[in-house]
């Protein structure tokens, strides 16, 4: 980024924007006082975010428009933070950051202050790397929240429930066999809902003898690993499918599961918003009776665990199959079922009532 200093007390240096190959080039202003050759203060940085986002986009694997929406609300949260308490962000400072984690936090779950700090984080080394900025405000920062994923927080269903989930939904319109096709992928194989709004009609092949979607894990840049797809839920996908594409074969970079509003832009190709995903299995939970916060679209990620290793499956297999970093996170679902298995207390109420187990 070239600097072009004038004689005044302040001066403009070339505008930024992102080339082909992720360097900066020329599209957003950013005023330079020449007696500290430090940045003026300024309040609009929507061109710098519309750089950052188009080199995120070619470098970090930033693919779907949900996760971009997700970090322009973040970057937009904390530029408004900054803002309003007179901080500039091309000279902000460890502190500065800090204060608005500090403030984020009173009014965020530790998840959201997670996800904010990560797009906040990447958006300053964009900065840093572009030399926009002379030191960076987040190196090695860390958001000092703790989220409790030793909580068994959602509930998860029986085989006789899971059956009764399925069973009611209807399978006519496109729409119908869509929701169940991606109700029915996510109890079986414990895919998070950003797994599924990211596939692919070209993640579906073969591994050996078994039909697999490969996915893009949590925290992954690129469809690594991949999920055993069972025949009855692959027969819902291609009913789905066939009624979607009036029985001709989808090109591999077509989405799995779409809108079928048909109002999404090009660029997010008609993809099916982690929002929608939920929507349907909240949906789907209702209509059997659960409208509560305890079962919700993880709470099928739950069942397919608990009901993995209620059939005997191994807890490594498990854990391989929910790609848990640790099996420690696996032995969560283990211990569920193991309490639930406990009868103790109906041994103690049976001595004292007589009453039969």
């Amino acid at each position: 980024m070239k600097k072009v200093l004038a004689d005044t007390d302040t001066a403009s240096v070339a505008e930024v924007s992102v080339d082909d190959s992720g360097e900066v080039g020329s599209n957003a202003l950013v005023t330079i006082d020449v007696a500290s050759n430090l940045p003026a203060v300024q309040t609009d940085y929507s061109a710098l975010v519309e750089a950052w986002l188009s080199f995120t986009k070619m470098h970090s694997g930033l693919k779907s428009a949900q996760s971009e929406r997700s970090y322009r609300n973040a970057i937009k949260q904390a530029l408004n933070y900054f803002n309003e308490h007179g901080v500039n962000i091309l000279v902000a400072t460890d502190d500065d950051v800090y204060s608005w984690l500090s403030d984020l936090k009173s009014e965020k779950s530790p998840s959201t202050v997670q996800m904010y700090l990560v797009a906040v984080r990447l958006f300053f080394a964009f900065l840093y790397r572009q030399k926009i900025i002379a030191d960076n405000p987040c190196e090695g920062m860390k958001a000092g929240v703790k989220i409790d994923r030793d909580k068994h927080n959602r509930d998860y269903l029986s085989v006789k429930r899971a059956q009764e989930l399925i069973a009611t939904m209807p399978a006519e319109t496109e729409m119908q066999l869509r929701n169940r096709a991606v109700v029915s992928l996510m109890v079986t194989s414990g895919l998070r809902c950003c797994e599924v709004q990211k596939a692919l009609y070209g993640d579906l092949r073969t591994a050996g003898d078994s039909e697999v979607l490969y996915i893009q894990g949590k925290g992954h840049t690129s469809k690594d690993d991949y999920v055993k797809v069972a025949p009855a839920v692959s027969k819902m996908i291609r009913d789905y499918l066939k009624v979607r594409f009036n029985g001709n074969e989808p090109k591999d970079r077509d989405y799995l599961f779409v809108s079928t509003s048909r109002n999404h832009t090009a660029d997010a190709d008609d993809e099916l918003s982690t929002q929608a995903i939920r929507a349907i299995v909240k949906r789907a939970m209702k209509d059997i009776g659960f409208d509560d916060s305890r079962h919700t679209a993880h709470s099928l990620r739950h069942t397919a665990a608990t009901l993995m290793l209620r059939s005997g499956e191994d807890l490594n297999n498990v854990k391989q199959v929910l790609r848990h970093s640790n099996v420690q996170t696996t032995m969560i679902y283990a211990h569920a079922l193991e309490r639930e298995k406990n009868n103790a207390e109906l041994a103690v109420s049976n001595l004292i009532f007589g009453e039969q187990k």
